[in-house]
């Protein structure tokens, strides 16, 4: 595997689960209405509102004014996208 694409992976990963991991939920949830869809996408947003706290954290270790501001905004938008999920999983399973 040639070292210029080794270095490119981390970006093309982070740009999956940032940005078209998101848009695959909402086709997701648009056309299936199955109990496994819902929890797989309860846990993918779970996991997605985890990954947005560390990122928070971590940028706060060396602050700079931007990054925190926009990083809450995601945080927040994040948990509120878990916590609907987890609506929607509860609302399934009665």
């Amino acid at each position: 595997m040639p070292k210029a694409w080794c270095r490119c992976l981390p970006t093309h990963l982070i740009r999956i689960v940032f940005q078209q991991l998101p848009i695959i939920w909402i086709i997701l949830l648009i056309y299936t209405d199955g109990r496994p869809v819902k929890l797989g996408l309860l846990l993918i947003s779970l996991l997605y509102t985890l990954a947005n706290a560390a990122h928070l954290v971590g940028e706060l270790q060396e602050p700079d004014l931007s990054q925190p501001t926009l990083l809450s905004i995601t945080l927040i938008v994040s948990a509120i996208l878990s916590l609907e999920h987890y609506r929607l999983y509860r609302a399934c399973t009665h």
